[in-house]
């Protein structure tokens, strides 16, 4: 049986901070996936292993798009503060 995080876009997380953390443990799979294909490479598994392991990184590899886009659409909803610029300095000049 073959292990791994099947999801579609509208079971992922709600919440910016769920989002990020899905993503964050997301690339972390994904990265150890990715060694476990190296690994079978090195070793010469059966071709079935190390396509079953390149489907799972596949899918990983779209549900943290997936999130990261889902986080940009969440972030584009955030209402912009209008007023005073706070990222400039301004000095006065005296005549």
């Amino acid at each position: 049986m073959q292990e791994g995080i099947v999801l579609q876009s509208e079971n992922l997380p709600n919440t910016i901070e769920d989002l990020a953390k899905f993503v964050l443990i997301g690339r972390e799979k994904l990265t150890a996936v990715r060694a476990g294909i190296r690994a079978i490479d090195k070793v010469q598994l059966a071709q079935e292993v190390r396509e079953q392991k390149k489907e799972e990184a596949q899918m990983l590899a779209e549900a943290l798009l997936d999130a990261e886009a889902r986080i940009g659409d969440l972030l584009k909803q955030i209402p912009k503060a209008q007023g005073k610029r706070t990222d400039i300095k301004t000095t006065l000049v005296q005549r």
